[in-house]
């Protein structure tokens, strides 16, 4: 069963988790999963930013979770028909992790290239449905501005636009800026590097 809206919080799932380098391998892997047409609950994540895993097909059983690197379609299907029967693979993973059950988060584990570092910011990347609200609000301590925002969409819009907030943009957008010496606004192109 896709979701496609959120796959935070449930008990049995499989995720895929591609990047723009692997894309296309992920879809295959996904169209795997629909045409064994399974009970459990299936999502397309975003990348875990460890793109020479991926594609990587996180299996979850009650608070355990299986890590497969480029997994083979036949392989994937081993993995599903496991979790239609209840029961979580561990062969060929390359880590298996325990976690809180309803974690929003990706458990990592404490070895390998997922276990560097500290993922406060990117916490669900690779573990979240990456436009769900529901999925987001699980990752959080707190559920930030998204209730708000569903709520009342329009006084968040008001308030960011009021705050002058501004993205870090693209590398080839317009920047404006005041030259120092005139004090005329003028419009440069410039390439941010970050």
């Amino acid at each position: 069963m896709m979701a496609d809206d959120r796959i935070a919080g449930e008990p049995t799932a499989v995720r895929v988790s591609t990047g723009s380098e692997n894309h296309q391998q992920g879809q295959e892997l996904l169209s795997v999963i629909h045409e064994y047409n399974t009970s459990v609950e299936v999502a397309e994540v975003g990348s875990t930013g460890c793109v020479g895993l991926e594609p990587l097909v996180l299996a979850t059983v009650e608070g355990k979770t299986a890590f497969f690197s480029h997994p083979t379609a036949d392989h994937v299907k081993t993995i599903v028909r496991d979790l239609d029967d209840g029961s979580l693979p561990t062969d060929d993973a390359v880590a298996v992790v325990e976690h809180d059950s309803d974690t929003g988060t990706l458990p990592t584990p404490e070895e390998g290239p997922l276990g560097v570092g500290s993922r406060r910011a990117l916490g669900s990347c690779g573990w979240s449905v990456p436009a769900s609200i529901e999925d987001y609000s699980v990752s959080r301590d707190t559920g930030l501005l998204t209730e708000r925002a569903i709520d009342d969409p329009e006084s968040i819009h008001e308030q960011v636009t009021s705050s002058d907030l501004r993205g870090r943009g693209r590398g080839d957008a317009v920047a404006i800026h005041r030259s120092q010496k005139s004090g005329k606004q003028c419009t440069r192109r410039r390439v941010i590097l970050s």
